[in-house]
C-alpha cells in the first residue's frame, strides 16, 4: 500500500481519533482547540504503517505547532548531517541530558542509557540547558550543578546564576517545575 494511502485506511482513522480524544482535541504544543487538528508522528519507522505506532510516539498538534515541528526537524537533521562522526556521541548524551529535563526522566528512559556514562560531562550540560530554559526548579538546578562539579571529568567549578524572575517563579509553584503542574 502506498504511503499516501495509508492516511485514509479505516485503521489510521481509528488511530487518528484515538489521539485526538486522548488529547482532548487539543493542540500539545500550544493548547490551542480552536485550530485544525493534526496527529503527527514523533519518528517514523521503515516497514510500519502510519497506524502501527503507539500513542506515545503520536502528538496532536495545530496547524501552525505540526508546520513548526516539521521545520525545527529539518533544521535538527541539517545540522546533524554537518557533524563530524567522532562528535555523534557527545551530542547524543547532551541532547539526551536535555530531553531528561524538558520531557522528564520516564520519557527519555531507555533512550540509549549507555550514552550517560560514555559522555557524562555532555549529559549532564545538557540537563543544565534544560534547567537553563526554565524546565526545572531551583532545587534540581542546583542538584545538576553538584552533580557536574563532583563529577571526574569536570576541570572546574561550575556556579549557576539564578535570577530573581526565575526564583519568584518557583516560590509561586511552591518549587515545582512546570511539567509538574
Amino acid at each position: 500500500m502506498e504511503w499516501k494511502d495509508q492516511y485514509k485506511h479505516p485503521m489510521w482513522q481509528k488511530k487518528r481519533l484515538e489521539a485526538l480524544e486522548a488529547s482532548e482535541y487539543t493542540c500539545q504544543c500550544c493548547f490551542d482547540s480552536e485550530s485544525q487538528l493534526h496527529v503527527h508522528h514523533r519518528q517514523y519507522f521503515k516497514g510500519r504503517r502510519i497506524w502501527e505506532y503507539d500513542n506515545s510516539e503520536l502528538e496532536v498538534l495545530c496547524d501552525c505547532c505540526h508546520e513548526r515541528a516539521h521545520d525545527d526537524m529539518s533544521i535538527l537533521k541539517s545540522i546533524l548531517a554537518r557533524l563530524p562522526v567522532d562528535c555523534v556521541c557527545e551530542i547524543t548524551a547532551l541532547i539526551k541530558g536535555y530531553a531528561s529535563i524538558a520531557c522528564g526522566p520516564i520519557s527519555s528512559a531507555g533512550i540509549l542509557d549507555e550514552i550517560d556514562h560514555m559522555a557524562p560531562a555532555c549529559y549532564i550540560a545538557g540537563q543544565i540547558a534544560a534547567a537553563a530554559n526554565n524546565s526545572c526548579s531551583i532545587n534540581e538546578m542546583n542538584s545538576l550543578r553538584d552533580q557536574l562539579n563532583i563529577s571526574q571529568f569536570s576541570a572546574a567549578v561550575v556556579s549557576i546564576d539564578i535570577n530573581e524572575r526565575k526564583r519568584g517563579f518557583d516560590k509561586f509553584t511552591n518549587g515545582e517545575s512546570m511539567r509538574d503542574i
